[in-house]
């Protein structure tokens, strides 16, 4: 397990059916998650990768949103580090405003820092928000959604510092608790 058994393999292109649309993918995001998956965390996951954004290359018979050649991103259980992918049309997403690689990393990140803020948090104008590992994917993406000139917002990391504390105020205007990193030793 792990990243030693990753392996490049040639497989059938994938037929949608229904409502699923055939996405050739141009780009894939990388997460976390891929790391867990690769080591068997959530059972024989044959191919990795959750976020994807490229083109619709074919649809299946009851596909109503989407068309051959549209731009798109989508989220994904598995599968996303492929040339194509088959998913169902409500997991995807129409890409404007943005670039088609950049687009790759809004589906599993942004997604998800956006439902936590907004959906789970319930997060309102003036509110205060704590956010542990703002240096992570998702907590960059929910330093980017809570803007501190509309909420007051605390952001976590680690230092390489092993043994220090400290809160800054950083040039975003950001409140930032620095906790050391702590290592066990041997």
């Amino acid at each position: 397990s792990g990243t030693s058994s990753i392996k490049i393999e040639e497989r059938s292109k994938p037929v949608p059916t229904g409502r699923e649309v055939m996405i050739r993918v141009v780009a894939s995001g990388l997460n976390r998650i891929d790391t867990y998956m690769s080591k068997g965390a959530f059972g024989k996951v044959d191919v990795l990768g959750m976020e994807v954004s490229g083109f619709v290359e074919a649809c299946g018979d009851q596909v109503k949103t989407y068309k051959k050649g549209d731009s798109v991103m989508a989220l994904l259980t598995d599968g996303g580090h492929s040339q194509y992918v088959v998913v169902d049309e409500r997991h995807v997403i129409a890409v404007k405003g943005l670039s088609i690689e950049e687009a790759a990393a809004i589906p599993e990140q942004w997604l998800t820092a956006f439902q936590l803020l907004f959906l789970v948090g319930e997060m309102k104008q003036g509110d205060n928000v704590l956010i542990h590992a703002g240096g992570s994917g998702v907590g960059k993406f929910q330093l980017f959604l809570d803007s501190p000139h509309v909420f007051k917002q605390t952001n976590t990391h680690t230092s390489p510092n092993r043994h220090s504390s400290s809160t800054t105020r950083d040039s975003n205007g950001w409140d930032c608790i620095c906790h050391g990193r702590f290592e066990r030793e041997n």
